[in-house]
Order: structure tokens, then C-alpha cells, then sequence
């Protein structure tokens, strides 16, 4: 049976973009009610550029207030037999699963929810192509999207085909709606945390008195974040996409790095593997040892090692995925650019 892997929209990590103006890139940014989070926040968050359908963002904290975190959304994280993590969304008053996707640029619902919720269609000014050469070209136009307790007003949300996707979810919880606030995925308990990005730097790991990562994140112009790492002592900068299912290179990365051909010892082979429901590849699988993340360690990281064809001349070198992310307790902090982890069990 042919297995699909989800790469994400656009980027560095998967796709192309033919851009001519279109649909913003800014995204949701929620009228909130702040709830009490306890634990480390200060300085007004930024004020997002007017480019897309807006939702207004957290309000500022008072200067010199203590400094705390202040929760602004709190979701059941659901897991899908694939291994993406998907959170309940209100769109036009009816709850739709979407998966929880950096590696994604805007947020994106499948053909079947549009025409349930027979939404306003258009075709967007971008062409968005997805891992597999799928394009996207549809924009759809909800009255309202609600995320927790968090609202807005009319949005444009990315029409794909539901078979794009390869997991029983109706979209993509993209970074346009993540990007003005601080995102924590508890894995291992099943939540999904939005806070304001009004916090003082470096004190947001509440959950554990023990060890931490803190790594700083590169956000580019779509949102996506990498962070330097290393695997068996090899440094690497690697694409975190909470939206893949799987953690992949290329043939070119593993061959530059660790000398590895698709004949060396080691080397497991595994053909009809499809990209997002496209023609079936050849993928590869090698014994790695340990991936670290700041003194974090993932032992024996799975790694699917794919032909460079398959992703694209512009592909990160690593791509970290939900199986792999699953094994951490992630907390992305986008204006501060920062990745704070620790193993997912820790307390």
C-alpha cells in the first residue's frame, strides 16, 4: 500500500509559490479574552502590518506590571492515526478539525467544508503548490472563525482537495493565524496553548523546574521556523513542521554529511511511498543515533531520506516532523524568535 507524507505548503521545505499579489499573508489576528496562565511576560507586542483579513490582538501589558504569561486559547490537541496533532476550529458556527501546521504558510480548509458551509469562492492571486506539484488557486470567504474563545470576522482560508491531504482532518491551522502569538503543544497531554507574545524573554517554561532547550529560531517572510541542531554530531539546520507526519532529508544532504549512497551499509530501501497522494517514490531509512537539540536528545531519530527530486531544489537539509516532535514539549515564540523544548514527559 502506498503511504503518503505531508510536506506543507509552500517554503522552504516543499513548495513553489507564483505569486502576483493576492491573498495576504497577515492572517487571523483574534479578538481575545485573556485567561490567567501563571508563570513568566513585558513590552507591547508589535502591531501587525494591514495586509490581510484581520482579527485584533491581545492588549498590551501595563509597564511594570509582574511579569507573567497570559493565556489567550486552551485546545484539546487531538492525534491522528497518521501522527499529526489536530485542534477544534469554529468556522461560520461549525466545529471542523484542523491540523496544526508551521511547515503550512496560510490556513487552509478542504473543498468538502466550503461547499458544506457553501462559502463565497475566488480564485486566489497566488498559485500555492504543494509537495507532489498539487496547486491551490481557490480562496474561500468565512463570516466568522473562532479558535477557543478567540473571534474574527470575515476570512480568507486556502481551498484544497481533501485527498491533498492524506489524514482525516478538514485543513491546515497555518502559521498566518500562529504568528501573533506564543504557540505551546503539549503533546504528551494533549493541549494546545495560544499566549500573548507580552512576556519577558526567556521565562516561559512553566512546566518543568528541570533542563530545557532555548534555541534561537530563524522566522522567515512565510512564518517557517528552522533551528540549528545536531545529528550524531553532524550540525544541521533543521525545518520543524509540525504538519508532516514524518521527519525527512534528501539523498543529497545525507551523501554531502555522512557519506551515505543509497548502497551503503545501513541503508533500508522502501518503494510506492507517495508525496501527498502523487506518484509513488523510492524513499530510504538509515540507523541514526541521536538528534540534539541544546543538551535535548531524541535517541534513534526516524528519518525518511528521500530522492532531492521529491522536495525540491530548495530543501532544508533536515525536516523534523510529528513523529520526532512528539517525543518533546514544544513552545514557539515568534517575536521572540525563539524555541523553547524539553522531553515531553517532563515535569
Amino acid at each position: 500500500m502506498n503511504r503518503a507524507i505531508k510536506l506543507g505548503l509552500v517554503g522552504a521545505a516543499a513548495l513553489a509559490c507564483a505569486a502576483t499579489a493576492g491573498l495576504a499573508q497577515q492572517g487571523p489576528v483574534f479578538n481575545v479574552t485573556p485567561q490567567s496562565a501563571g508563570g513568566p511576560v513585558a513590552a507591547p507586542a508589535a502591531t501587525p502590518p494591514d495586509t490581510s483579513p484581520a482579527i485584533p490582538a491581545t492588549p498590551a501589558a501595563t509597564p511594570g506590571a509582574p511579569c507573567h504569561q497570559t493565556r489567550v486559547a486552551d485546545l484539546e490537541l487531538t492525534t491522528e492515526p497518521s501522527g499529526q496533532v489536530a485542534i477544534p476550529v469554529s468556522i461560520d458556527d461549525r466545529t471542523y478539525m484542523l491540523a496544526v501546521d508551521t511547515g503550512t504558510i496560510h490556513t487552509v480548509i478542504t473543498s468538502r467544508v466550503a461547499d458544506e458551509l457553501q462559502l463565497e469562492r475566488d480564485l486566489s492571486a497566488q498559485v500555492y503548490v504543494m509537495a507532489g506539484g498539487i496547486p491551490i488557486y481557490q480562496v474561500a470567504y468565512s463570516h466568522s472563525f473562532k479558535v477557543g474563545t478567540m473571534t474574527t470576522g470575515r476570512v480568507g482560508l486556502l481551498v484544497t482537495s481533501p485527498n491533498s491531504l492524506n489524514y482525516d482532518t478538514d485543513g491546515l491551522f497555518g502559521p498566518d493565524a500562529m504568528n501573533n502569538y506564543d504557540v505551546e503543544i503539549d503533546y504528551a497531554h494533549g493541549r494546545f496553548n495560544l499566549y500573548s507574545q507580552d512576556h519577558c524573554p526567556g521565562q516561559v517554561v512553566y512546566w518543568t523546574r528541570g533542563a530545557y532547550a532555548q534555541v534561537p529560531m530563524h522566522v522567515d517572510e512565510d512564518w517557517h521556523i528552522s533551528v540549528p541542531l545536531t545529528m550524531d554530531g553532524k550540525p544541521l539546520n533543521a525545518f520543524i513542521d509540525t504538519g508532516a507526519a514524518r521527519s525527512f532529508m534528501t539523498l543529497g544532504t545525507v551523501r554531502e554529511l555522512y557519506g551515505l549512497t543509497p548502497d551503503s551499509p545501513g541503508m533500508e530501501k522502501r518503494t510506492n511511498v507517495s508525496i501527498n497522494g502523487t506518484r509513488p517514490t523510492t524513499i530510504y531509512r538509515y540507523p541514526f543515533g541521536v538528534l540534539n537539540i541544546e543538551g535535548i536528545a531524541v535517541q534513534h531519530p526516524d528519518i525518511e531520506i528521500m530522492p532531492d527530486s521529491a522536495l525540491g531544489k530548495d530543501a532544508p537539509p533536515l525536516v523534523i516532523g510529528a513523529n520526532v516532535l512528539r517525543q518533546l514539549h514544544l513552545y514557539i515564540a515568534y517575536k521572540e524568535q525563539m524555541l523553547y523544548a524539553t522531553p515531553a514527559e517532563a515535569k
